[in-house]
């Protein structure tokens, strides 16, 4: 029986970085630029998503989801979406995107316009060989 190894890339932010968050405002979506699997053939990323709320929050952060075939034109219904919790603070998720689509985006956005919470979203991609 073979087994599979992932090759992993470096660390790379996609939202915000190490040392700085960015902070969501109202109900506007903060974006990340294209995750391109295409290019030099990625299997997947292992994606965090780190939210730093206010100290009474009242909305919840919801990350998107988004896949396309370009880099720039992506299907309006996100493939997934998840909730991070405000009970916990901070509180984060991680994700796995998926090489079955060669462009992904990450989007993050409040549920209400009371707030105003920090988020960063890191990403590592990886590919893998099987090996006999």
């Amino acid at each position: 029986m073979g087994s599979f190894s992932h090759n992993w890339e470096s660390l790379t932010w996609v939202i915000g970085d190490a040392d700085t968050w960015v902070t969501l405002s109202g109900t506007t979506e903060s974006a990340s630029s294209d995750i391109d699997f295409e290019t030099s053939g990625q299997l997947g990323a292992h994606v965090v998503v780190k939210a730093d709320f206010d100290a009474t929050p009242t909305d919840y952060v919801y990350v998107y989801l988004y896949g396309g075939d370009d880099g720039t034109n992506y299907v309006q219904t996100p493939y997934a979406t998840r909730r991070i919790d405000k009970a916990t603070d901070p509180n984060g998720i991680d994700l796995v995107l998926q090489g079955d689509r060669t462009h992904h985006k990450v989007v993050c956005v409040q549920s209400g316009s009371t707030d105003s919470h920090n988020v960063k979203v890191s990403l590592q991609k990886y590919t893998g060989e099987f090996a006999a």
